[in-house]
């Protein structure tokens, strides 16, 4: 495969499958990372295009000016009704920034994102990292949420069946780090070819 074609991905998982460590050894082959969470930060932000909007909805989250994300998570992760209207707000704003960003890019762009988009043009490839629950579930935990949340916020993701069902390739990640190395460096081979020389 020519790997100086523009090709892009997109890159999801469910809430700790590793899309993160996965993401950093597709960077050191050689692709581009797009954190589709930053850019959702960077909509709430001040001056971002969705700050108004969300914050009039949840005027509670607002703090010294800006949108307490971990609260405002606290909210609409426990009401998936909210969580609709926050995503109305955000996704067509973050669409258009991730958009507008890979337009703008060349090589192999990897855009990491914790759900499948729906909006995303039939080029993009899907890759899916997945991860045993009980492996995401102790990450989870380790990032500071607590046994609760974590079991919580994993219930209210899609299904493995819905997972492999959006995706395109896949990349385990329940084992050791060594074991994704070998995993990425399996898929890349597979799917895109040598690593460029430098």
């Amino acid at each position: 495969m020519d790997t100086t074609a523009s090709t892009v991905y997109q890159l999801t998982g469910g809430i700790g499958s590793g899309k993160s460590a996965v993401a950093a050894l597709l960077q050191q082959r050689g692709a581009t990372i797009i954190d589709a969470d930053r850019v959702g930060h960077t909509v709430i932000a001040p001056d971002g295009s969705a700050f108004q909007s969300v914050s009039a909805r949840w005027p509670g989250v607002v703090i010294d000016g800006e949108i307490d994300r971990r609260r405002l998570g606290g909210i609409v992760f426990s009401h998936p009704d909210q969580l609709a209207e926050l995503e109305a707000l955000t996704h067509p704003a973050i669409a258009q920034a991730l958009l507008s960003t890979v337009e703008r890019l060349s090589g192999q762009i990897f855009v990491e994102a914790a759900m499948p988009l729906a909006w995303i043009p039939d080029a993009w490839h899907v890759v899916l990292v997945t991860a045993s629950r009980s492996v995401r579930r102790a990450r989870v935990i380790a990032r500071g949420l607590s046994s609760e949340e974590a079991d919580d916020r994993i219930a209210r993701q899609p299904s493995d069946e819905v997972w492999a069902a959006k995706a395109d390739s896949s990349i385990d990640n329940t084992g050791t780090w060594e074991d994704l190395q070998k995993s990425v460096g399996r898929w890349w081979q597979g799917h895109i070819g040598e690593q460029p020389s430098s």
